[in-house]
């Protein structure tokens, strides 16, 4: 009862639940332990992620989620995409905005795998601590801020996109097209640009910018 009453009153306050409101808190777990439980057990055949169909979650209930599933060792090499779905469906119910703590050992890559937003609502999505490699590939009209470091082939065959990098990156693909690179790092936008730079052929159109930005805390 002591977790259910922190829930819902939040200012600790001495008044107990209702039971109404215990329902809503138990329905809240109920829900994400089924999503946890359907993670666990894509492991069996996790070819089908691709046309795995999820409810929507609020993005603070994704992070929830995935704290728990690191938090729990559960990481798998399915899981990026497993959360990518979450985004997904949660983008489809009116959400734009994610956080995504990746705070720990268990590195996850192929976040944003073919990830596609709207160009008048973009999918936001803010990675607290080191994200793995792969992120963002074929992703469309997103904006990824790293406040910590990535690993490689960042960003491959997106369009339309936005990498804010506060860290270090390990490596960025330019078969990206018409995406932007922000970076207040003078040694990384010299980086961004030498990889970044295009074939002769190429129509690839990316943007590099060496910004004076804050990183957040």
């Amino acid at each position: 009862m002591r977790k259910l009453e922190a829930l819902v009153n939040p200012f600790g306050k001495s008044e107990s639940a209702s039971p109404d409101e215990i329902r809503k808190v138990e329905s809240v777990d109920e829900l994400l332990d089924s999503v946890y439980a359907h993670h666990n057990k894509i492991a069996q055949k996790p070819e089908r992620i691709k046309n795995l169909k999820l409810p929507a979650l609020e993005p603070v209930q994704i992070m929830v989620l995935l704290q728990r599933i690191t938090q729990k060792e559960k990481v798998r090499p399915y899981t990026g995409r497993f959360v990518t779905k979450l985004i997904e469906s949660s983008y489809k119910k009116g959400n734009d905005s994610f956080k995504l703590d990746v705070l720990g050992d268990y590195s996850i890559d192929c976040v944003g795998h073919d990830l596609k937003g709207e160009k008048e609502k973009p999918v936001k999505i803010t990675v607290l601590g080191d994200a793995g490699h792969w992120w963002a590939n074929s992703s469309e009209y997103c904006i990824y801020e790293f406040m910590d470091n990535a690993g490689y082939s960042i960003g491959q065959f997106s369009t339309n996109c936005t990498y804010i990098f506060h860290g270090k990156v390990a490596s960025v693909d330019r078969s990206a097209k018409n995406c932007n690179y922000l970076t207040s790092s003078p040694k990384l936008f010299a980086e961004l640009e030498k990889q970044l730079k295009p074939r002769e052929d190429s129509a690839s159109r990316n943007r590099v910018e060496l910004k004076g930005f804050t990183k957040r805390k």
